[in-house]
């Protein structure tokens, strides 16, 4: 049979054998020639206008009565490494049990294909490509965009699919409400860090509801709750960011108010000063090296001016100047300590470091410091308030 497909006339391939086989209705020998010629096509070898010439009565077996014969044929024609486009609209519509195995496996698929095929295709098929190691940019924006929620979730879960920021911002805008996929986009090491931040507040907007619908908190305890636990989520995106991607953070941040004095003053007392000194040099159109320059050196006037500029609240200047002077103090290792060990050296500080400091300003800047640090030290500064305001 194979010779009989390589049989060529003075105009090229002679295929009215096939058409005769096909037509004499023997399924033995149908199913011989499908073999054949999926042979035939896989056959590197096989010049292109011969390919083209059995085009014709590929189709007609793909259509053949016999199951078994159809699924043999969509396996074999699954190793080829090019089909024509009507052999491979022609299977993928086929039964799910020869459509599916095909699309996992044809190696026949470019970008315009998958498209088409995602246009008209079922969930199943939809998801068949979604799995697919090769799936090409456009198929999964595509998916990103209109694909049904198995397809979205099996792309996310194909470890050899590269997301653009854009196909993730319009996976979590269609899916927010759907924790299965918001989950799987938030293990993704490529999420764009902005739709963790965008995250984090939708979730604490949603927790403050339930709050306040169950009547679990008074409205401005949860409201204050949140905001802190919205901030330390925030500050923690931003800590394990890269400094490169640090500047366009902070721009979101701005843009959506969400850059508070409360978040820089928090990463302060944490020790994190790659942030604060991004944060400043934003709000304050001050060159970052220039900040660094004030916040490395032993004067505090053009410090309080430039944190004045950046529209911070004078009064919790001391806490900043504070941070800074335990930032100062430590050196080049304040970048491995711990948040609250950090925090427990601005307490020092604090109390160190402002002696002409009157008592009801150095209790009030206590209670700052309880608001921006955690565990012992938020418990320290508690006590160092009540002592020293009781002293005053």
């Amino acid at each position: 049979m194979r010779e009989r497909a390589r049989r060529r006339t003075s105009a090229g391939l002679d295929t009215t054998v096939f058409d005769a086989v096909i037509e004499a209705g023997d399924p033995a020998a149908c199913r011989q020639l499908a073999v054949e010629l999926a042979a035939f096509l896989a056959d590197p070898a096989t010049p292109e206008i011969e390919r083209h010439a059995v085009v014709p009565a590929v189709l007609k077996l793909a259509g053949y009565p016999d199951k078994g014969l159809r699924r043999e044929l969509a396996a074999r024609l699954g190793q080829a490494p090019a089909l024509h486009a009507d052999i491979v609209f022609t299977l993928a519509a086929a039964e799910d049990e020869i459509a599916l195995p095909f699309l996992a496996a044809t190696r026949a698929l470019d970008a315009w294909r998958m498209l088409a095929i995602l246009q008209v295709g079922d969930a199943a098929r939809q998801v068949m490509l979604a799995k697919r190691r090769d799936i090409h940019p456009e198929a999964v924006a595509a998916i990103a965009a209109r694909g049904c929620p198995g397809a979205v979730a099996a792309l996310l879960d194909n470890a050899a699919c590269r997301l653009r920021a854009s196909d993730c911002r319009r996976m979590y805008e269609r899916f927010v409400d759907e924790p299965e996929i918001v989950e799987r986009l938030l293990e993704r090491p490529d999420l764009p860090p902005e739709l963790r931040i965008l995250h984090a507040r939708q979730a604490a907007v949603r927790v403050e509801s339930l709050l306040a619908t169950r009547g679990w908190m008074a409205p401005g305890d949860a409201e204050a709750f949140l905001a802190e636990a919205e901030e330390a989520a925030i500050l923690r995106i931003l800590e394990t960011s890269e400094p490169r991607h640090l500047d366009r953070l902070l721009a979101f941040l701005s843009t959506r108010d969400m850059l508070h004095a409360s978040l820089i003053l928090r990463a302060a007392c944490r020790g994190r000063m790659g942030v604060v000194e991004q944060a400043l040099a934003w709000l304050s159109s001050v060159p970052r090296k220039r900040v660094h320059a004030l916040m490395a050196g032993q004067g505090s006037v053009a410090l309080k001016a430039v944190f004045g500029a950046a529209g911070l609240p004078s009064a919790s200047f001391p806490v900043f100047r504070a941070a800074v002077e335990a930032w100062r103090r430590i050196g080049p290792s304040a970048v491995s300590i711990a948040a609250e060990e950090f925090g427990r050296h601005v307490v020092e500080s604090l109390m160190t470091g402002f002696p002409d400091m009157p008592g009801p300003e150095r209790a009030a800047q206590l209670e700052l410091v309880s608001r921006f640090t955690e565990g012992r030290t938020r418990e320290l500064a508690h006590r160092l308030r009540d002592k020293v305001a009781e002293a005053a």
